[in-house]
C-alpha cells in the first residue's frame, strides 16, 4: 500500500545536499521553484544575477566578486572580504610552506607509500574512502582554478598550468586504473556491474597508444546488472537528450538508488526506500510499477507540476487546453513514455533455444 504522506527522503540536510540526485535540471530534491526567473544578489556596486532560481547566492560568491572588482580597479582587498573568502596575505615563502606541508607533512619521501601501507595493515575501508575524497577535492580545486582564471589575461597562464596538471594527473590515474582493471577485474565487479554505465579510457590518434576498451569493458562486466540495455542497438539513449528524457532519467536513478542493494551511502529515503525495495527487478514487465513509485517521488517534491516551468514546458502548445488536469495528465504521460523506454526486456521475452524448431 502506498503511503499517503511519504517521510523525508534523507536523514539530515548534509546528506541531502551532498548525495541527492537532481530531479529536475538545476534543482535538488525538495528545493522548490521560485516564481521569479532570476536570483539577484547585490552588495554596494557588486551584483550577481543568476538565471537559475533554484540556486541561491552565497556570501562567498558575493565576497569573491567584490575582491575581483577591487583587484581590477587596483584597490586593496578589504579585510572583511578577505575573511569571507579566507585569503591571507600570500607570499612566496608561505606558498612554498603550504606546498611542502601538503605533499610531505613530515618531509617524508615515502609519505605516499606509508598511506597505502596504513590502509593495508589496518584493513580500513574508511581510510580508503577518505583518500578518495581527498583526491576528488584536489582535482575539483584544479578544475576550479582553470575555470576561474582561463578568461582573465593576467591569469590565463595559471589556467594553462592547472589544466595541464589536471590532464596529467587524470591521464596517469586512468592509465594505472585500467592496467589494474585488466589484471584484477574481480575487485571492480562490486561496483562496475551495477553503478557504472560508462568508464574512462585513454585514446590516441595512434591506436597502439590507446586502451583496448573492448577487452577492458568486457572484463569489468560494465553495467551488467543495470536495468539498461548497453549495446549499439539500444534505442533508449535517444530519449535522454530532451527535457522529458532528462527528468525521467533522474527519476529512474533516484528510485534505483533508493533500493537497499544500491544505496552505497546509506541514505535514509524514508517510505520511498521501502517502496523501492518492494519493487521487482526492473525490466519491460515491471517498469510500470517502477514508474508509479517515480511518479510519487516527483509529486512529493513538486505537488503542483503546472507551477513548475520545466514541467509545464513539456506540454508547450497545449497551454490553451481548458482543464489543468488534462495538462498535468499530458505531462505525466510524456514522462512515463520516456521512463518506460529505459527498461530492457525481461528474460521471458526472449525465445527459449530448447524449444526452437529452427
Amino acid at each position: 500500500m502506498k503511503p499517503t504522506k511519504p517521510k523525508t527522503h534523507v536523514s539530515n540536510k548534509k546528506s541531502k545536499d551532498l548525495f541527492h540526485p537532481f530531479l529536475l535540471p538545476g534543482h535538488r530534491c525538495h528545493q522548490w521553484f521560485e516564481s521569479s526567473t532570476q536570483t539577484v544578489g547585490k552588495v554596494g556596486q557588486t551584483k550577481i544575477v543568476r538565471d537559475n532560481p533554484g540556486r541561491s547566492i552565497s556570501h562567498f560568491e558575493l565576497a569573491e566578486s567584490i575582491a575581483l572588482e577591487d583587484r581590477k580597479a587596483g584597490r586593496p582587498i578589504g579585510e572583511l572580504t578577505r575573511q569571507w573568502i579566507e585569503i591571507p596575505e600570500w607570499t612566496d615563502e608561505r606558498e612554498r610552506e603550504q606546498i611542502r606541508k601538503f605533499f610531505r607533512p613530515n618531509d617524508d619521501p615515502f609519505q605516499i607509500d606509508r598511506l597505502g601501507c596504513r590502509v593495508l595493515l589496518n584493513g580500513s575501508s574508511a581510510a580508503a574512502q577518505a583518500l578518495g575524497t581527498m583526491a576528488e577535492q584536489c582535482l575539483s580545486q584544479l578544475q576550479s582554478v582553470a575555470n576561474k582564471t582561463c578568461e582573465n589575461k593576467l591569469t590565463s597562464a595559471i589556467a594553462s598550468i592547472a589544466a595541464y596538471q589536471l590532464a596529467n594527473v587524470i591521464g596517469r590515474a586512468c592509465s594505472e586504473l585500467n592496467e589494474l582493471a585488466l589484471k584484477h577485474p574481480r575487485i571492480f565487479h562490486r561496483f562496475s556491474r551495477n553503478h557504472f554505465w560508462k568508464w574512462p579510457v585513454m585514446k590516441s590518434t595512434y591506436p597502439e597508444f590507446g586502451d583496448d576498451e573492448t577487452a577492458l569493458l568486457a572484463g569489468l562486466q560494465l553495467g551488467k546488472d543495470l536495468p539498461l540495455r548497453l549495446d549499439r542497438k539500444a534505442q533508449w539513449a535517444r530519449g535522454i537528450k530532451d527535457d522529458a528524457g532528462k527528468i525521467a532519467w533522474h527519476l529512474l536513478w533516484y528510485v534505483w538508488g533508493a533500493r537497499s542493494e544500491n544505496n552505497r551511502w546509506r541514505i535514509d529515503y524514508g517510505d520511498f526506500g521501502k517502496m523501492a525495495d518492494e519493487l521487482p527487478p526492473l525490466d519491460k514487465n515491471s517498469a510500470p510499477k517502477w514508474w508509479e513509485v517515480a511518479k510519487d517521488v516527483l509529486l512529493n517534491s513538486y505537488p503542483q507540476p503546472l507551477e513548475v516551468a520545466e514541467l509545464a514546458d513539456l506540454v508547450k502548445g497545449r497551454q490553451k487546453r481548458r482543464y489543468p488536469s488534462r495538462l498535468q495528465e499530458a505531462i505525466f504521460s510524456k514522462l512515463e513514455k520516456r521512463f518506460l523506454s529505459f527498461a530492457k526486456k525481461s528474460p521471458t521475452d526472449f525465445p527459449d533455444p530448447a524449444n526452437s524448431t529452427g
